[in-house]
């Protein structure tokens, strides 16, 4: 015998507070020394597991249903005991001699088990102590060992064993997964997994329940729930509602796609199957349902085009061009007859404003209706003239169309009939007024320079010799004139004229002069005093000093003079050619190759090629002709030998033309003084005889080809026979061309 334990199963709960477990309060009857707990107080939720001890062995058949009926005393009823070993859904523990309740999820369905069985799928085994599994609910499923069954969506299905849950099949209807699936109408479908049927949508076919609905094709239609697609029947349009006729202005052959608009030169009445064509005369646009004919003052080139008739043409119904209004008429309805222009107006045949007449514009004029005619130069015209007329005397006309614009020459100006512009009053003239267009010419002593009403008066200071202003001149420095004047007057001696418009005269003080005819007086020059202010006597300061002008004293020698004789006080310019750099006691020679421009510096080389200088130049000289300056800035020249020749400035001597023989210094190629002598040639620098057996009567030649062969009968011995006439042949002898002797030939015997 073993001692009892009874275990409280630690699942088990309570709601609500249970009184104090006083075990120690307990009616044991019965039961032989039961050693008791200590109290325990029981809270909401768990309770935990009690042991009871018993002090000794007692078999367990005679307390264990008084030990039951004594703890549910106190216990609450849903507290599930476990009292050893007579409790039921229990599994025998045969090493100890105790049962064990089931765990949830298993259960044992015999006494005495050794072991419990896994609740099997398709049921639940929710808690402890199971004798068998609870089938699950329909719509419910549960896998092997489950303690809950678990419900499946809507759009699933339990299997045959509810062990898991399958996706809707095709073609059914599962809206409750407790339900049995439905199967779908036909023109209903539903694919894998959808909980319900949906409708074939229109526009579309649904052959079986279980796939997508397949479009209608080109020419078809269907409404919600069709099985199959209907052809389109022909002049109709075809969508979910059904077939419904073309409009009027469409059309649609049988199984076409939906109507088409009619286009433009065809027309189609409500239900075409087919364009019809527009008749010639007649045209239509897009979607028409009827034909229009051209109306008057329109034309229809072709069927689909209508065009208003331009400008200058007309028109009635149906005609497929224009015609042209006549010239000298107007047009004054597209559709009317052709009325003549009125007097002023005009219409030119094809003109594109020849829908009505025109008013002859100005600048024209119309004599005729038929045409206008530009106005001649100088004429103008307004609009609706039938002749120009010419511009007027005294007035500018800039618009030769518009007379209003015509306006009167302004002072200065003037113009005469069918100028047209107002020109400028000419120089040497004025023009108050500007009716008669006559310029007035200035008087003397007046001018004016064109464009005035007035002439000027010649202003003090000048002299205007003409009145047209050319000439105008101011008098020269050292005179003036008043306004007017004719001449100018010159400025006295010993008095200076600064202003050439003014009579103003200023006297020269002492140590200035002036001999009349200056604009101021001159100062007493450098190395001189000065008593006289009417006239130029300088008197030179005495040796070794010098004045700079208007001074009292001399100061000692400056640049550009000198001073020989320190005793004298004599101050000396340097003499042209010379120089002096200041202090010096004589003047340096300008060098040979230089030249000294001014007595205050050194000389500079010459500036040009064939330029020479000697010493003592003041500037550079140009190489005279028949010379030249072979070296740049040459400080000497040489003569041109016989032969040659130079210009002035040559740096080297050329050769003298043939025909001529140049001397030395010659200044040309061609010296008529050098003339190539008869009898011979010459190569511009020496003569050449002829040679025997020929002669030459010219000058000037260049050449032995100058030279001639004396004549048969004759003899020129040479050289250089200018004539062969004197040189007859003698007697016994003959000449034969060319003979050089008299006796060169002698007769046979």
């Amino acid at each position: 015998m073993k001692p009892l334990i009874v275990r409280i199963a630690q699942q088990a709960s309570i709601a609500q507070p249970v009184p104090q477990l006083a075990f120690s309060a307990l009616q044991v009857r019965n039961v032989p020394t039961l050693v008791l707990p200590p109290p325990l107080h029981a809270r909401p939720g768990r309770i935990p597991q009690v042991e009871l001890q018993l002090a000794r062995l007692v078999p367990q058949d005679q307390y264990a249903i008084h030990l039951q009926h004594l703890l549910r005393s106190v216990l609450p009823e849903h507290i599930l005991l476990q009292v050893p070993p007579f409790v039921p859904n229990a599994q025998r523990d045969t090493s100890a001699s105790t049962c064990t309740a089931c765990p949830a999820g298993k259960y044992s369905g015999s006494a005495g088990a050794t072991s419990c069985t896994q609740c099997e799928a398709g049921k639940q085994c929710p808690t402890t102590g199971m004798t068998a599994g609870t089938q699950c609910a329909a719509g419910y499923v549960a896998s092997a060992g489950s303690t809950s069954c678990t419900q499946c969506a809507s759009n699933q299905v339990p299997s045959s064993t509810q062990s898991i849950c399958e996706s809707c099949p095709a073609g059914k209807e599962c809206t409750n997964p407790a339900n049995t699936p439905t199967s779908c109408s036909a023109g209903y479908y539903s694919l894998l997994g959808e909980a319900v049927c949906k409708q074939c949508p229109a526009m579309s076919s649904c052959a079986t329940t279980t796939a997508a609905p397949t479009p209608c094709g080109t020419g078809e239609y269907s409404q919600a729930g069709a099985t199959s697609c209907t052809q389109c029947p022909a002049g109709s349009t075809c969508g979910a509602s059904g077939a419904t006729s073309c409009a009027a202005g469409q059309y649609s052959p049988a199984g076409g796609s939906g109507c088409v608009d009619c286009t433009a030169g065809n027309y189609c009445p409500i239900g075409a199957t087919a364009e019809q064509a527009c008749s010639t005369g007649y045209y239509s646009a897009v979607k028409a349902a009827t034909c229009t004919q051209c109306p008057a003052g329109s034309y229809c080139p072709d069927t689909q085009t209508i065009n208003a008739c331009p400008s200058g043409t007309y028109s009635g119904p149906g005609e497929t061009a224009c015609t042209n209004c006549p010239a000298g008429y107007q047009c004054l309805t597209l559709d009317g007859t052709p009325t003549e222009c009125p007097p002023g107006t005009y219409n030119e045949a094809s003109s594109p404003t020849g829908q009505t007449c025109q008013i002859c514009p100005g600048g024209y004029e119309c004599p005729t209706t038929i045409t206008k005619k530009a106005c001649d130069a100088g004429f103008i015209s307004s609009n609706g003239s039938l002749a120009c007329w010419a511009c007027p005397a005294g007035f500018a006309c800039p618009d030769m169309a518009d007379p209003s614009k015509n306006y009167e020459c302004a002072a200065g100006s003037y113009s005469i009939e069918t100028i047209m512009i107002c020109k400028e009053c000419p120089a040497g003239s004025m023009c108050p007024t500007n009716v008669d267009g006559n310029p007035i010419n200035c008087p003397t002593g007046f001018f004016s320079l064109g464009n005035t009403t007035t002439c000027t008066r010649c202003p003090a200071g000048s002299i205007c010799p003409n009145t047209d202003g050319t000439g105008n001149e101011a008098c020269v420095a050292g005179s003036y004139s008043e306004a007017g004047a004719t001449e100018c007057t010159k400025c006295p001696k010993g008095f200076a004229c600064p202003n050439t418009n003014s009579s103003q005269t200023i006297e020269c003080r002492p140590g200035e002069y002036s001999t009349g005819e200056q604009t101021e007086c001159s100062i007493c020059p450098a190395s001189f005093k000065c008593p006289s202010t009417t006239v130029k006597l300088e008197v030179a300061c005495l040796p070794g000093t010098y004045s700079v002008g208007n001074q009292s004293e001399c100061t000692p020698c400056p640049a550009g003079f000198e001073c020989p004789n320190t005793g004298d006080n004599t101050t000396t310019p340097c003499e042209p050619g010379y120089f002096s750099l200041g202090n010096q006691k004589e003047c340096t020679l300008c060098p040979e190759g230089q030249y000294c421009p001014t007595t205050i510096n050194s000389g500079k080389p010459c500036d040009n090629d064939g330029e020479y200088s000697d010493a003592g130049s003041t500037n550079c000289t140009t190489c005279e002709q028949g010379w030249y300056c072979p070296n740049f800035k040459a400080s000497f020249k040489q003569q041109c030998k016989a032969g040659y020749y130079s210009n002035a400035g040559a740096v080297a001597c050329s050769p003298c033309s043939a025909g001529y023989r140049c001397q030395m210094q010659s200044d040309t190629p061609t010296p008529l003084t050098d003339q190539c002598d008869k009898g011979g040639w010459c190569d511009g620098e020496k003569f050449y005889p002829c040679p025997a057996g020929t002669y030459n009567k010219l000058n000037t030649s260049t050449s032995v080809a100058s030279c001639v062969l004396c004549p048969a009968g004759y003899y020129c011995e040479g050289p250089g026979e200018i004539d062969y006439t004197t040189y007859p042949c003698p007697k016994a002898h003959f000449c034969l061309e060319g003979t050089t002797s008299r006796t060169s030939y002698p007769c046979p015997a």
